[in-house]
């Protein structure tokens, strides 16, 4: 997979935690948490998602990944925010840091309520006004999490973001969504994993 030595993953809580990738971790055991870190090549590091947007940075001068799950509870806590600190005590620079945003659950896919709206508009600290536009259902929104979470990392300096435009929710042939699942009446659903990693000599 990737030429990667190791795989490293987390029992995801849609939380702000991060955790570090060093010659210390633990690969048998089970971690909770929301996104990694790390400086050590030939590992690499993962997040799920089935509707929630993976997040890959990686600062190519300093040698430094992150990977963090962004669902809107942990991206609007800023589980973001919590993993920029975490690359930049590893050495990371927020100025050399590119992004990409994965497949995720789109604007005309995410019907929210009045109450989730609010929510974002009190706790982001910036007009959120673009991120949401009025759903067919009465008193229901739709937002669009991808963007949303681009202008997070735009705000704290991170200018280079790719954002793709897959919507996991309209393309059952690629994608697992949660949200689909569910409307089709299923308890469960599977997740895709999203991963990266620095190079380097094994």
């Amino acid at each position: 997979m990737l030429g990667a030595k190791s795989m490293v993953s987390l029992k995801q809580i849609h939380s702000t935690m991060v955790h570090c990738v060093d010659d210390h971790w633990q690969q048998d055991k089970t971690i909770e948490g929301d996104a990694l870190v790390t400086k050590l090549p030939n590992i690499a590091i993962g997040v799920l998602g089935a509707d929630c947007a993976p997040i890959l940075l990686a600062d190519n001068s300093n040698r430094v990944i992150g990977a963090a799950h962004g669902g809107w509870d942990g991206v609007l806590s800023g589980v973001t925010d919590t993993l920029l600190q975490a690359m930049c005590q590893q050495g990371a620079e927020v100025a050399k840091i590119t992004a990409a945003i994965g497949p995720a659950i789109q604007r005309q896919s995410y019907e929210v309520g009045s109450d989730f709206k609010d929510r974002v508009f009190a706790e982001s600290g910036f007009d959120c006004g673009a991120y949401f536009s009025a759903a067919q259902s009465r008193g229901k929104w739709l937002f669009d999490l991808p963007r949303y979470i681009e202008n997070r990392l735009n705000c704290v300096g991170i200018t280079v973001v790719d954002r793709l435009p897959q919507n996991t929710y309209t393309n059952p042939q690629r994608f697992f969504s949660y949200r689909r699942s569910c409307h089709q009446g299923k308890v469960e659903s599977a997740r895709q994993m999203s991963l990266i990693m620095l190079a380097g000599a094994n």
